[in-house]
């Protein structure tokens, strides 16, 4: 939780930035963004992490898809009580 992000636009991998993480929203949530696919899951519940992504003039736009690589922490935030 609170890393950064590298995100590109859906399909153009070679084109990434930087996103800093936001805050996660405080619910589990169902998922709604559904692709009609067989092998779909439509009973996931999702945790939603918002991003800030810098000025990149014109690169995304408003509900544009994107891929997004958030690197997986070391497990020590887990094992402190």
């Amino acid at each position: 939780m609170g890393a950064d992000a590298i995100v590109s636009p859906r399909g153009t991998a070679k084109r990434r930035v930087k996103a800093s993480f936001v805050r996660a929203e405080p619910l589990v949530v169902p998922k709604r963004s559904l692709t009609n696919s067989v092998q779909e899951r439509v009973d996931v519940r999702v945790l939603q992490v918002l991003y800030e992504l810098p000025e990149s003039d014109g690169l995304f736009r408003v509900g544009q898809q994107v891929d997004a690589y958030i690197p997986a922490g070391t497990g020590e935030q887990g094992d402190r009580e």
